[in-house]
Formats: C-alpha cells, sequence, structure tokens
C-alpha cells in the first residue's frame, strides 16, 4: 500500500534547491526588476485594447450586452455579475442591468474588455 502525501519531486532537481531563473529568459534582471524593454512593451489592461461588440441600435442595456459579447451564458448571469458589483462600465462598478450603453463605452468582466461600437451594416 503506498503512503498518502506529497508527490514525488522530479527527478533532476533536490527540494533544496532555489529557482532563480525567470520563466521567460532576458525578462527579469539578476537583480529580480523587470528590464526596461520589458516594461515598455508589457501586456497592457484589457480595457486598453477591447475587443469590438457591434449593436445595431444607438443603446443597448448593460445585461443584453454581457450575452451578446458571451461574456456571461443567460440573462440570470448576468444579473448575478452585475448585481455584485463584478462589471465595471468605463472603468467605473456598475450595478444596474439596465444601465443604458452607448456607442464607446468600454464593459470590463472577468478579465475582458469590450467597446461598444455601430454594426457595419
Amino acid at each position: 500500500m503506498r503512503a498518502r502525501g506529497r508527490a514525488a519531486r522530479p527527478s533532476g532537481r533536490s527540494g533544496t534547491e532555489a529557482d532563480n531563473s525567470s520563466p521567460i529568459p532576458g525578462v527579469i534582471g539578476d537583480n529580480g526588476v523587470m528590464s526596461d524593454h520589458t516594461a515598455r512593451h508589457a501586456p497592457q489592461s484589457p480595457a486598453s485594447h477591447p475587443t469590438p461588440l457591434e449593436i445595431r441600435d444607438e443603446v443597448i442595456r448593460l445585461g443584453q450586452a454581457l450575452k451578446l459579447a458571451n461574456l456571461v451564458e443567460d440573462g440570470a448571469d448576468a444579473r448575478v455579475v452585475i448585481e455584485a458589483g463584478l462589471v465595471q462600465v468605463n472603468g467605473d462598478p456598475e450595478t444596474r442591468r439596465g444601465r443604458q450603453l452607448r456607442h464607446g463605452d468600454i464593459i470590463e468582466f472577468s478579465g475582458e474588455a469590450v467597446k461598444v461600437v455601430p454594426s457595419g451594416r
């Protein structure tokens, strides 16, 4: 019978070795600080490059927009995440499911960002 507990470590490394290597070589210097090059090219927040969400009309309600953007599965899910304050509109938390969004508004939820834009018709 095998003893329960910790899994065996992969061969080639002892458990006492410190791993000071960066997961991406050349990104973190020996001093543990991110290089200037990396800082300039670091990924931006989701709001800096939002995915376009095309709408036919001038406005769309927040709950509908979350569904259309596939950020939630249905209206019940939209209601829960909005009321919990997990959704931001233009950088501010929004708790009103019926909030009307217009072209240019940015919705952020769960690490994703979408920008309301007119459809290409």
